[in-house]
């Protein structure tokens, strides 16, 4: 991912995501299910949970694909 993209993505995506959480229990990753490698890609499977500005649980499985050089 270029510099360029990877400013893109924090604007766009990471920062609003992040607004929605509050300050004292942000979404984080609380377990990791896997982690697993296919050549230079890698791939984490893990399970997050945070508290809304709302004051409701969020609870999430989500994924992250990188490339390891």
């Amino acid at each position: 991912m270029t510099t360029q993209r990877r400013a893109s993505f924090i604007d766009e995506v990471l920062t609003p995501f992040a607004r929605r959480f509050s300050i004292t229990s942000p979404f984080r990753p609380v377990s990791i299910r896997g982690v697993y490698a296919d050549g230079d890609t890698v791939i984490v499977l893990w399970d997050g949970h945070g508290t809304t500005i709302e004051n409701t649980t969020y609870e999430n499985c989500s994924c992250g694909f990188v490339t390891a050089r």
